[in-house]
């Protein structure tokens, strides 16, 4: 018996220490490292610290689908803080496949009449679809006949009543991945089908969070098009005027067109994430 209890004394220390040495770190919520877990899903990795880089609030323009019949698609959208989907023009096509083109040649197409950020709508189709495969893609300005942000794919044999799986649907976005004192590197994603630097899309960032003041250029540090023509990629903002302040709130956005022949304008957004730059450690 004296010999058993020695033994387990020893074992049970040898865990404690063990768990001392490594156990806070393993069970830390994940919110409290400095990334998040969409970053991982997206296969970004930071380098250094992980407490030194910010945590970053993150918005995109999402809609879900559902087939009520062969010419009826129940729509469910969560769209930008402080957004508003008709004033702005948004708008749904329809094309057959599981690729989005021009706005002029969808098979269908239909404006929403949302004054919320949120809300439902049904897509109604002149011509009803069949049992092949079909995208719909949401785009941000009537106007603009390129202006996708976000799209579902309607998959062949897909049930009536139950909304499409969420693996088929896209919703673009923006994420800081380096920051320096005057200086960060954003990462984005759109649609396939998208040309950044032909359909003018671009990255801004503003100072404070994202608020409805954000769509009209309140607090506009810098805004700046993306050079190339792939749909996703990285881009840097360098020359931060006054720099990036310690423990201040910003927020990164990505933008596609413009609303209006201000090339300055900042109505279209599509994307943003919302960041703390980390305190000065003292």
């Amino acid at each position: 018996m004296v010999l058993t209890s020695m033994f387990l004394s020893k074992t049970y220390i040898s865990f404690l220490i063990l768990f001392l040495l490594t156990g806070f770190s393993s069970g830390a919520p994940e919110q409290e490292l400095g990334y998040s877990k969409a970053l991982l899903q997206e296969g970004f990795t930071f380098k250094g610290p992980a407490a030194a880089f910010p945590r970053q609030k993150k918005y995109e323009i999402s809609f879900s689908a559902t087939l009520y019949s062969a010419s009826l698609i129940a729509i469910e959208l969560q769209g930008l803080p402080g957004s508003n989907p008709k004033a702005s023009g948004y708008y749904v096509a329809l094309w057959q496949g599981t690729q989005i083109e021009d706005r002029y040649r969808s098979q269908a197409q239909q404006l929403i009449q949302l004054d919320s950020q949120e809300g439902s709508f049904v897509f109604e189709l002149s011509e009803g679809i069949n049992n092949k495969d079909y995208i719909i893609g949401l785009g941000i300005d009537d106007k603009d006949s390129t202006s996708f942000c976000s799209t579902v794919i309607i998959p062949k044999d897909q049930p009536l009543y139950i909304p499409v799986s969420d693996t088929y649907a896209f919703s673009s976005s923006v994420t800081l991945v380096k920051i320096g004192t005057n200086s960060l590197i954003a990462a984005y994603r759109t649609p396939a089908f998208n040309l950044p630097a032909m359909n003018q899309n671009w990255i801004a960032l503003f100072q404070g969070p994202f608020t409805a003041n954000t769509f009209k250029g309140r607090n506009l540090i810098i805004r700046q098009n993306i050079p190339g023509n792939i749909n996703e990629g990285m881009a840097a903002i360098n020359n931060i005027e006054g720099g990036l302040m310690p423990e201040q709130y910003y927020t990164l956005v990505y933008g596609m067109g413009y609303a209006s022949t201000d090339s300055n304008s900042t109505y279209n957004i599509i994307a943003a994430t919302e960041f703390q730059v980390p305190g000065n450690k003292e």
